[in-house]
């Protein structure tokens, strides 16, 4: 069947491994293709990496908003924030400064901490090296430079070997206030990502609401309403919210594919239905369409 705009799969939440995805783009693109998705949006954390890289790809003539999946701190507490169709402006790349160096120092903590527990000692011109090839730095890479120094045959092996007891990355997670300044400044469109995560640390659906005002007077413009988080129930709980609060809504995989993980989640599909455009609304949908020159 042609697509036309009522049968358009779209998916705006995606990751690839220039953040902490297990595809590469080309595999990504592939996977893209086989589900028939016509719009996607790559939202790597805190990179933009993805979109310096896309060569190899275009020949699927598939639909590209571009956007990014950015670390927010508001009262302390960590939220997750889409950026859609923003500026390569010096505030951007401000924060991808701060947010390599943030991985930087995470990363060179994380040898060190080796070294100690383990006795060994690591080369600081190999260390360094590895850092300058790559664009995101994690446990999973980190199983990688331990290959690379013949301490283990396999990342499984790195892990279960040395990584293990290791902490997990939390990533650097920017101030509200100035995260929304970036905002404005890039021109960006900014949704909230996957709502119901955050019921983790929140009393309950009235306080997570109660948020999202609060980061709405900030700049916050919508909220990622139809994703794998939640139930059907949950979608028009969100979606009933956003409307009556003139706010703007959206929907996305938050495909990942980690390494050693069976990715449960569908490119295109959150619970149990395809993410189609009226999964969007008025703003995004005009980024879709201009995506694919309708």
């Amino acid at each position: 069947m042609k697509n036309t705009k009522d049968n358009l799969i779209i998916d705006l939440h995606m990751h690839t491994n220039f953040s902490d995805g297990g595809c590469t783009l080309q595999q990504l693109f592939d996977n893209l293709h086989k589900q028939k998705v016509s719009v996607a949006s790559i939202t790597d954390h805190n990179s933009i990496e993805a979109y310096k890289n896309l060569d190899g790809v275009q020949t699927y003539g598939i639909g590209l908003v571009k956007g990014m999946e950015c670390n927010v701190d508001f009262m302390g507490k960590h939220y997750h924030v889409l950026m859609y169709d923003f500026d390569d402006c010096p505030a951007l790349k401000k924060y991808l400064k701060v947010v390599r160096k943030d991985d930087i120092k995470f990363f060179k903590k994380l040898i060190s901490t080796l070294e100690k527990l383990y006795r060994l000692k690591f080369d600081k011109k190999a260390v360094e090296d590895f850092i300058n090839n790559n664009t995101y730095l994690d446990k999973v890479r980190l199983n990688n430079f331990l290959m690379e120094q013949g301490l283990a045959t396999s990342p499984r092996q790195a892990f279960f070997k040395f990584t293990k007891p290791l902490p997990d990355k939390l990533g650097y997670f920017y101030p509200a206030k100035k995260f929304f300044s970036l905002v404005k400044k890039s021109g960006a469109l900014s949704i909230l990502a996957h709502p119901n995560k955050y019921l983790a640390f929140l009393d309950n659906e009235q306080e997570l609401k109660s948020i999202i005002l609060q980061l709405k007077k900030m700049g916050l413009d919508g909220v990622e309403v139809f994703n794998n988080r939640q139930t059907k129930e949950y979608e028009k709980i969100y979606l009933d919210f956003v409307k009556e609060n003139n706010m703007e809504w959206s929907g996305g995989s938050d495909f990942h594919k980690k390494f050693g993980v069976i990715e449960r989640k569908r490119l295109g599909h959150a619970i149990d239905h395809n993410i189609s455009i009226d999964c969007y609304s008025t703003k995004l949908r005009q980024l879709i369409f201009k995506a694919i020159g309708k």
